[in-house]
């Protein structure tokens, strides 16, 4: 250890002035340690101080790396933290994290969430570890159209809606279409005129007009086709006719009958 003494001293000898001025006192003592003992400062973070050849030395710092990356001259390790502030996640849904006594981090206990409303949804902001309520209506839905629109009440939970109105030109409510149409049947479309022909309901629940009734219905005569008959040739004969003899006339003359030949008068 090296020191300097300064100050201003008088000396005198009974009673008298023997002399005055500034005197300086320099000390050096050439051996600091015996042992690495004396020379440690009692803290760890700084490195273990050594004795060499009576000299002391600066030790090296100990590396400390997740997740105890921190050092603590209390303990004399490496740790997670020092305080609850090392463990803080910024997160107050899953809790308030807390350093126990040996430098580690305890997770907090999370928030739970939860009401008794079966349609909302429950959530946790981050920042403020408070809970919130969100309605959810398509929880509420009981996929008909016609009896309107379920939602959903944060406090009492879901709620009827009020019936579709459907009015002129559409006056019935369609579950398949979702929509106000005209007819859902053909009897919906029925104008009571049986003689314009009976009236349908589509697909699209629209009316389709019928077909009038023809009361007088012309009918266009029609020939039956007629079958052509096979010719049939006539019979030919194979006899050579009779000659005729003349019988007596007196004068007279008389035709005679003729057999399968021409006639032949007499003289």
């Amino acid at each position: 250890v090296n020191f300097n003494l300064a100050g201003e001293y008088a000396y005198s000898f009974h009673n008298s002035l023997m002399f005055s001025g500034k005197v300086t006192y320099t000390a050096d003592l050439t051996t600091q340690c015996t042992s690495d003992g004396d020379c440690d400062d009692g803290s760890f973070c700084n490195g273990q101080e050594t004795c060499n050849l009576g000299t002391c030395e600066s030790g090296t710092a100990p590396t400390c790396t997740a997740p105890n990356d921190t050092c603590s001259d209390a303990l004399g390790a490496c740790v997670s933290c020092l305080s609850e502030v090392d463990c803080a996640d910024g997160n107050l849904c899953n809790g308030i994290e807390t350093c126990n006594a040996s430098g580690q981090c305890v997770a907090g206990t999370a928030v739970t969430c939860g009401d008794t409303i079966a349609c909302t949804v429950d959530f946790c902001t981050p920042s403020t570890g408070l809970c919130t309520s969100s309605p959810n209506h398509l929880l509420c839905d009981d996929g008909e159209y016609c009896n309107g629109a379920e939602t959903c009440d944060t406090v009492n939970g879901c709620q009827d809606a009020s019936p579709i109105i459907c009015s002129s030109p559409m006056p019935f409510c369609s579950e398949p279409l979702d929509q106000c149409v005209k007819c859902l049947s053909n009897s919906d479309c029925d104008d009571g005129d049986m003689c314009n022909g009976g009236e349908t309901c589509n697909v699209s629940g629209q009316c389709i007009g019928g077909t009038p009734i023809d009361c007088n219905p012309t009918e266009t005569p029609t020939k039956s086709p007629v079958t052509p008959q096979p010719t049939t040739p006539a019979p030919t004969s194979d006899l050579t006719p009779n000659p005729v003899t003349p019988a007596p006339t007196n004068g007279l003359t008389t035709l005679a009958p003729a057999t399968n030949g021409p006639t032949t008068l007499a003289p």
